[in-house]
Formats: C-alpha cells, structure tokens, sequence
C-alpha cells in the first residue's frame, strides 16, 4: 500500500533492506556467538563495564539487606563494651582525607581523644559517641538533624534556644562538653552511663585545630575514669546563685545550661542541686561505682570543693550531702 513514501526501504531501512544493513547478519546462532567473541577479545573494556553493572533487582535486594530491624538499632544504642570497642574503632579509622565525608575532627583535650561534629555528620555516630562521652563540641548551623536521635526532651530545648537566637538575630549555635566516660562491670555491661554537663551558646566561629588520634586504651584505666567524674563535678561548681545561667534541660546524668541576663532561679537551683547531689553523696547513679573509683572520686570532690564541710571517713566515699545552697521548701 502506497502512502507518504513510497520508497520503504529508505523510510524504513531496518525492516524492509535487505540484510546488507547489518553487515552480512548471520545466518546461525554459532556464526553470531562466534563474531561477538571476536568483538570481546578487540574490545575487552566494555566486556568489563557490562560485567560491572549490578541487576536493578540485585540493588533492591541489597537495599532491603541493609535496612536494620528495630531490633538491631536497639542492640547499636545500647551501652556496652563491646559497642564502645565498636565505636572506638570508629575513631580511629578517621584520617585527614576522610575529615569532609566523615563531618567531624579529633582533638586532643586533657590526653583524651574528643569530637568536634558539624551538621553533615551521622546522627547515629553522633549519639554513640554522645553515649560513650567523646564530644568535645557540637555545631548546629540550620537544623538539628545532628541531635535528632537524641532524648526528645533535650532535642526540645535546644530547638527552644535555637528559635530564641534566631528571633533576634539568626546565628550559629554551639554545643559545649564536659563529660565523663561510661564504666562497665565485669559482665561488660554499663554499670554507669557517661555523665555530661553542657553548654550551649552563640558559636563563635573559630575552630579548635585537628589532632592525632590518642591512645584509646586510657578509657579504661580506674584513674581516669575517677578524673574525668571529677571534671563533670567541677563544672557544675562554676555555676553558684549569683551566675547567669539557665538549666535548660536536666536527667540523672545530663546538664544542659545557657547564659542569660538575670540570676538564676529558684526552680534552677533546684535542678542542679539534685544534679550534684549524687556526686555528693554518690548516689543515684553513682551508688553502684567500684570502690577504687570511690576512692579516686571523693578525693578529688574534697580537692574541688571548697565550701562544703562533708568529708571523706577512712578513705570511704563521702556519706551526706552539705549543699551550698539548702534546696527550697
């Protein structure tokens, strides 16, 4: 049938032409098998690369293997040796070359490795190396994906301090650790979590510079653990009546504080009297440490503190709180 060309062969080479179109074609299936082995061996490259090309439905099959059940993600969060061996190894691997992927640098801060993270880093390697007290700062510039995988109440607070920056002038924000490191019993599981006090503020913009990795075998050592307690206890000692501070958010073992214009409250105050109370009379949390942490511990409380009248009887741990402050009725 006639119809806009009447040459069809040249409208349509492919299926009227005569064979000639595709160089002779074959006339078996072993003459086609044998040119395309002679094609290969001329051009092995793209042998290679089709070799390389994984099946769309072995990606999705590879997908769904790598999706972690809640089961999995529980067993990750949980504090344990293991997973701070797991975790530790994580830092080491870091290396210069890594630094932008990876969205976080070491310090060195007190012979102790520490963390500087920014935004792009992995909220879940965020938490684990929040849980094990290896933070030395946290930059939250837009959102706060970063904490996302933190308590829910603390996430509230600081999108609460967060907004209050961003209302008079949108900035930067920084979050600043004091930290501990968790302890575990002979069973390697947690016997004490990791005990933090934190400051947030404005970021001021200047970075602290890249360190080599430490080594990481000190976290285990009794004296330091003792030190590191200490620290935390220290810090909550520069917070007295007359400071500008706020208790933006508190747990059993976690501070988190700001400055701001007026003293601070009586319901603040209160917060962090039931914060140091447990480093006072090591309890709470405290109660189930090692008795050579004990030791260390009160020794270096009755080094720091200078105001209260509890001591340590026989080397023991100190056995009632005398609070700066009598906590209100």
């Amino acid at each position: 049938m006639k119809g806009v060309y009447d040459a069809w062969e040249k409208a349509a080479p492919f299926t009227h032409q005569s064979r000639i179109i595709y160089k002779g074609g074959f006339s078996t299936l072993e003459e086609a098998k044998e040119s395309f082995r002679e094609y290969e061996a001329l051009h092995p490259e793209q042998t290679l690369k089709r070799a390389d090309k994984t099946p769309i439905q072995a990606q999705r099959t590879g997908i769904m293997r790598n999706i972690p059940t809640r089961a999995e993600i529980k067993e990750k969060k949980r504090v344990c040796r293991s997973n701070l061996r797991e975790t530790l190894n994580i830092v080491l691997n870091w290396t210069e070359e890594k630094r932008a992927i990876l969205g976080y640098y070491p310090i060195a801060k007190e012979q102790l490795t520490k963390l500087v993270i920014f935004p792009d880093a992995s909220p879940s390697d965020t938490y684990q190396f929040f849980q094990y007290g290896l933070i030395d700062t946290i930059l939250i510039f837009n959102d706060l994906k970063i904490i996302s995988e933190f308590p829910a109440g603390f996430v509230d607070a600081v999108k609460r301090f967060k907004n209050m920056i961003d209302n008079v002038n949108p900035r930067d924000i920084s979050l600043k650790f004091t930290n501990s490191q968790p302890i575990f019993n002979e069973e390697e599981e947690c016997l004490i979590p990791a005990h933090q006090v934190i400051f947030m503020s404005v970021f001021p913009g200047n970075f602290q510079p890249i360190d080599q990795v430490q080594d990481l075998t000190i976290y285990s050592h009794e004296g330091r653990l003792a030190s590191t307690l200490a620290r935390v206890f220290e810090r909550t000692q520069k917070i007295t009546r007359e400071s500008h501070t706020r208790i933006n958010y508190k747990s059993r073992n976690t501070l988190l504080v700001s400055s701001k214009r007026n003293e601070i409250e009586e319901r603040e105050m209160r917060l962090l009297v039931e914060f140091e109370s447990a480093f006072y009379n090591l309890s709470g949390l405290l109660e189930k440490l090692p008795e050579g942490i004990k030791r260390n511990l009160c020794y270096l409380i009755k080094k720091t503190e200078k105001t209260t009248s509890a001591s340590c009887v026989s080397q023991k741990y100190l056995k009632k709180a005398i609070m700066k402050w009598d906590p209100p009725t």
